[in-house]
């Protein structure tokens, strides 16, 4: 149970990040 937790994090991160990254295309 433990790992499934890290690996949803991780992917919560990684979707995260992709919009930050998306938006900050956007803004810059």
């Amino acid at each position: 149970m433990q790992h499934i937790l890290t690996l949803f994090k991780k992917d919560l991160l990684l979707e995260i990040r992709q919009q930050y990254s998306f938006y900050g295309i956007l803004l810059y």
